[in-house]
Order: C-alpha cells, then sequence, then structure tokens
C-alpha cells in the first residue's frame, strides 16, 4: 500500500467519528455498484475501482465490516482491466 493511502487511512480511523467512517465506507460500495449499472467511461470505473481497493476496503477491514470489504473488493475486481496482452 502506498503511503498516501497508509496516511489517509490513519487520519480516517484516528480523527473522525468511526460512524462516519462506515458510512462513506458503504456509500463506496453504492457508488461502485451505481457504476457497474450505468456503464460510465472505462477509466472512470477503473479510478473508482483502484481507489476502493486501496482506501476504503482496508478501511473497512481495520472497523471489522468485512463483509462489505469483500464485497467491495469483489466489485473492484469485476471492473474490466484495459491491459492489452503483448504478443510475442
Amino acid at each position: 500500500m502506498c503511503c498516501f493511502c497508509s496516511a489517509l487511512r490513519e487520519v480516517g480511523l484516528n480523527f473522525y467519528d468511526h460512524r462516519a467512517v462506515v458510512v462513506e465506507v458503504v456509500a463506496r460500495l453504492d457508488g461502485l455498484r451505481a457504476a457497474a449499472a450505468r456503464r460510465g467511461p472505462l477509466y472512470a470505473q477503473q479510478l473508482m475501482a483502484l481507489e476502493a481497493l486501496q482506501v476504503y476496503a482496508p478501511m473497512g477491514h481495520a472497523l471489522g465490516l468485512d463483509a462489505v470489504s469483500a464485497e467491495l473488493e469483489d466489485c473492484c475486481f469485476q471492473v474490466p482491466c484495459c491491459a492489452t496482452p503483448i504478443e510475442v
């Protein structure tokens, strides 16, 4: 995990009300579900998924929201990757 993500996670868990952080994690899950249903631009979905994987999923695990974090990770891994295979 990158330094910025670790710092953001620490700030979120130490200095804010835990209930607000729980609401943020669940709101991010809802946003990922809506983005997948609405089929917006692929880069926007990938950015949202990357942010959720690096920030919100670990935050949810730290708060004990294992089921929500697992579903959040599952939604993130359903976003298609734009990497093309290299032909040799």
